[in-house]
């Protein structure tokens, strides 16, 4: 099942995207809250800021994992 997926699943189960993306798997948490806010389902400024407090060090690593491979990469690749 492809991320896409899991998000349109949330939509149709009520209350149910929060509980995922502030599951303890933080970077697939990242890539999906990434993708509901590209859908306007999260607020990125929320949601960044509540987990960089509660989780820390774990979830920056997690987020700095993403930027990494889907953003810098694919820079440095062009």
């Amino acid at each position: 099942m492809n991320l896409s997926r899991v998000l349109d699943i949330t939509q149709e189960v009520k209350e149910s995207l929060m509980p995922i993306v502030d599951c303890e798997d933080y970077y697939f948490a990242v890539n999906l809250a990434i993708l509901a806010g590209k859908r306007d389902f999260l607020h990125y400024d929320v949601w960044l800021g509540r987990r960089i407090s509660e989780v820390g060090t774990p979830f920056i690593k997690a987020l700095l994992k993403y930027i990494k491979e889907h953003i810098i990469q694919p820079i440095a690749e062009h």
